[in-house]
């Protein structure tokens, strides 16, 4: 079960990448931390610092930011920014039980039956729109040793991420994991030449140093 609400995470996030840039799409995804804590609030019943909600507020204001185009409607978000949300949302509470099959099961069976569940559940998905979806196969036959090695590249990135929370905290894992925004950032601006403008790189900042804030807070 919690396998496959990680896969909802991967499903949104992908989504949102049709309407909103990496550079603003990595970082939204990132605060997942967020609702880590509040795993750790209502099911661990840990205890919360009162500088968590000036965290949150943080956040909040960074997602206004973001949007290109703000407006004074209730919900300004855009739809890719929604999908960005909900992965967060999903990613965010199943990395933070990754913890109790890891110990039940160890790091590598563990990834085993996450990665099977996300092929499983990317293969219904594709089953089942594929008459919808128009693409040129020949494009994926062209790129097919890309999409492998990006496969292989984020088995791998699961696999050490399950096995690090052998040896060190959650809230220190994903307190290294904030530094995947920044990566994902450079080669959005650098090798997809996506654009963001002054406000929005404004919310990116805000946003990735509330994310950082959060995990010292853990």
């Amino acid at each position: 079960m919690i396998s496959l609400l990680s896969c909802l995470g991967l499903f949104f996030y992908t989504r949102s990448l049709k309407s909103t840039a990496v550079a603003i799409a990595v970082p939204v995804s990132a605060i997942s931390s967020f609702f880590g804590v509040l795993v750790g609030l209502f099911i661990f019943k840990e205890d919360l610092p009162h500088s968590f909600f000036i965290v949150a507020a943080a956040i909040i204001a960074a997602l206004f930011l973001i949007e290109a185009k703000p407006n004074f409607k209730l919900f300004p978000l855009t739809k890719g920014i929604i999908y960005n949300l909900f992965a967060a949302f999903f990613w965010g509470i199943t990395f933070a039980l990754f913890k109790i099959p890891i110990q039940k099961l160890g790091a590598w069976r563990f990834s085993f039956v996450l990665e099977t569940t996300v092929l499983s559940f990317s293969l219904l998905i594709a089953f089942t729109t594929f008459k919808d979806e128009k693409f040129d196969k020949k494009i994926i036959y062209q790129n097919l040793k890309w999409y492998l090695l990006l496969g292989f590249l984020a088995f791998i990135a699961v696999a050490t991420y399950n096995f690090s929370l052998k040896f060190i905290d959650v809230s220190i894992a994903a307190l290294l994991g904030n530094l995947t925004p920044v990566v994902s950032i450079v080669l959005s601006i650098s090798l997809f030449r996506q654009k963001i403008n002054k406000q929005q790189l404004i919310g990116i900042i805000l946003l990735l140093l509330a994310t950082f804030a959060l995990n010292i807070l853990l």
